[in-house]
């Protein structure tokens, strides 16, 4: 396994696996939504042997009440 800063070409494998955690599209379009608008403060990926994506965080700005935080997403593919 190797865990590192993700990189363009990420993109879809992050997407999958969004999509595989979660159930449903809503996160990965969330993700892809921060990406586009560039407020993904910091991205990781871990890859299998392969480079296949099997776990992501990303972190992003959020303001809650006014104040501001960082706020960060957790995804891992299963039996890992």
């Amino acid at each position: 396994m190797l865990i590192r800063v993700e990189i363009g070409i990420d993109a879809p494998g992050i997407d999958a696996l969004l999509r595989r955690t979660f159930g449903s599209d809503a996160e990965a379009q969330l993700v892809h939504d921060l990406r586009e608008d560039g407020l993904i403060t910091l991205g990781v990926v871990a890859t299998d042997d392969e480079g296949q994506v099997i776990g992501y965080a990303a972190f992003s700005p959020v303001s809650v009440e006014g104040e501001e935080l960082q706020w960060v997403g957790l995804a891992a593919a299963g039996g890992r």
